[in-house]
């Protein structure tokens, strides 16, 4: 059974350019999470499934504590993080979308998998 989050909102310190690094940005966060156990879809019961509203609270305030250079940081950490933190998720996909930070372009989005697919 999968779960996914879709444009999540975080804030984070993110970027190169010191300009970037003085202040929280706001990126976009599409997050996919597929379960050990599909206990959920027979029961009703919240207790056999994951929590994603917990799961959406973590990830904002994980994303607040945390300082990245690149997206790619960003993803390649919080992948390791979401399945460690939460142990029914055997594998996250997730893309990370940045807005304005390339002339001429509406955003750049970076996006990784880890977990057993």
């Amino acid at each position: 059974m999968r779960i996914t989050l879709t444009q999540l909102m975080v804030s984070t310190v993110i970027g190169v350019l010191p300009d970037e690094q003085a202040h929280p940005q706001v990126l976009g966060l599409d997050l996919s999470v597929t379960l050990s156990s599909d206990a959920a879809l027979r029961s009703d019961a919240l207790p056999d499934t994951l929590d994603y509203s917990v799961l959406a609270v973590a990830i904002r305030q994980w994303a607040a504590t945390h300082t990245f250079l690149l997206l790619e940081g960003f993803v390649g950490a919080l992948i390791p993080w979401v399945l460690a933190t939460f142990p029914m998720v055997k594998s996250v996909d997730v893309s990370v979308t940045k807005w304005g930070c390339v002339p001429s372009c509406h955003s750049v989005t970076v996006s990784d998998q880890g977990g057993a697919h």
